[in-house]
């Protein structure tokens, strides 16, 4: 009898510390594919930078060239394990257009932007909604992602906190303005506008089991 405890004891063990191993597998290589998409995008950055005249360009955090590239960030520790697990197959698929980068500083979030809003997309990124406008060309900007992912801390956002965008056009800075929790169809937080605002969309609420009922919006204006 002692032999058969101390038998599932070692075997418990065993399969405890494999376990482990897989979870840390899966955030390195993770880690690893976003990292590389992000030196992707720096190198588009740099390329750009080469073809203006730097002479005649002044010092401006809105020249996205002076902007010194930061290593991607995410609270991958908050991550839902079946995300982290979607995140990881969606890196073997094919990467959709890069949009920018997407930082929140207060969520000590850094994370890219690719087109559309696809589950490979959002398992990979966060998403540019196709219907929305795009950073730099006026309207509503709109970026979603999944709660158990990359948003997973947005509702600690508060009124006044920063959100830029970087494009390898320009940088663009909006403050938020409110935060809501809307239903599903309300899909009026996504209407076209006349000012240039951002929208930030994610499910709601952030811990609940199964399909979110909710959505939890941001809304930002343009600042910079």
């Amino acid at each position: 009898m002692r032999t058969a405890l101390r038998f599932c004891e070692f075997a418990f063990i065993t399969l405890g510390v494999a376990l482990l191993a897989v979870y840390a597998f899966f955030r390195i290589h993770a880690w690893f594919f976003q990292a590389y998409d992000s030196w992707s995008f720096d190198q588009v950055l740099k390329d750009r930078t080469h073809e203006v005249d730097a002479s005649r360009l002044p010092e401006s955090p809105r020249n996205p060239r002076n902007l010194e590239a930061e290593p991607e960030a995410a609270n991958y520790r908050d991550w839902a394990p079946g995300r982290a697990l979607a995140h990881e197959k969606s890196l073997k698929r094919q990467l959709r257009g890069i949009v920018g980068r997407l930082l929140i500083p207060s969520l000590k979030l850094n994370v890219m932007v690719l087109e559309g809003t696809d589950p490979w997309t959002l398992n990979r990124a966060v998403g540019h909604i196709e219907s929305t406008a795009l950073p730099g060309r006026g309207g509503n900007v709109g970026i979603s992602a999944h709660r158990d992912g990359y948003f997973r801390n947005l509702g600690h956002i508060g009124k006044g906190d920063e959100i830029s965008i970087v494009t390898t056009e320009n940088t663009y800075t909006y403050a938020v303005q409110s935060t809501q929790v809307v239903n599903p169809g309300d899909v009026e937080v996504l209407s076209p506008s006349d000012q240039p605002v951002l929208t930030l969309v994610t499910c709601f609420p952030f811990y609940f089991v199964g399909d979110a009922p909710q959505r939890f919006i941001v809304k930002a204006q343009l600042i910079r």
